[in-house]
């Protein structure tokens, strides 16, 4: 069946490439959400996520310049949602579009996306560990036509979308996770001091060998093993 503008079903199973010219989302986590839209005259290009660098000044002398990061990817792409000649209403792929950009209460955040499309960067056969979301409001277009049905609908519409790696967000719960974790004592092994052990150290502090292993799942599982010098040990 050739590819059109409409909703599709969610989830990572495997699917033939939509045709040149036509992108499909879908989101990961919900089969329920996913859709099909023609690419709007031109491929996507990513606008954001390369390395940017800080150039110190000295004066008549060359700079040094030094890495500053990089941000998420992000990619702006140009949809078109036409089915003006079939005299059907293009409503159901707009609502869809609007729900994985989080406008919908029964939704914690947008939903995490792959991007499927002949041409289209970082598309997830070609980058199946990438995720994507919806970042921001749909920049609409000006050329909205209705259905020739009479329902009001409509049938002809553009949309510019940013998308945005989701792999680079950080939601406030796991930065507060993040911080809690830093703030959490932990005893230092040094060279010339005792204890060393995990037995030794949980013993200093009033714990157990066993909660001792739960607070310190990574580093050895074996209690009366000597730690090396700096090894951090937590303890509570």
């Amino acid at each position: 069946m050739p590819d059109t503008t409409g909703i599709v079903r969610g989830g990572l199973d495997p699917r033939p490439l939509p045709a040149a010219g036509w992108v499909r989302f879908r989101a990961v986590d919900y089969v329920g959400l996913g859709f099909v839209a023609e690419l709007d005259e031109r491929i996507p290009m990513p606008s954001d996520g390369y390395g940017t660098h800080n150039v110190l000044d000295r004066g008549p002398r060359e700079g040094v310049a030094t890495f500053a990061g990089r941000a998420p990817l992000r990619m702006p792409v140009a949809l078109l949602f036409d089915l003006e000649a079939q005299g059907k209403s293009i409503e159901p792929a707009i609502r869809v579009l609007e729900q994985l950009h989080g406008l919908d209460d029964t939704l914690p955040a947008p939903p995490r996306m792959i991007v499927e499309g002949v041409g289209v960067p970082w598309s997830y056969s070609r980058a199946a560990h990438l995720r994507w979301v919806f970042d921001g409001a749909p920049e609409w277009g000006d050329d909205v036509r209705a259905a020739a049905d009479g329902s009001g609908d409509r049938s002809y519409l553009s949309a510019t979308v940013t998308l945005l790696r989701a792999g680079a967000l950080t939601t406030a719960a796991t930065s507060v996770a993040a911080a809690a974790a830093a703030a959490r004592p932990t005893f230092t092994v040094s060279k010339n001091a005792n204890p060393r052990t995990l037995r030794s150290i949980g013993k200093k502090y009033g714990k157990t060998w066993q909660q001792m292993l739960e607070l310190n799942p990574t580093l050895t599982r074996d209690v009366d093993r000597p730690l090396k010098n700096g090894t951090k040990v937590r303890y509570a």
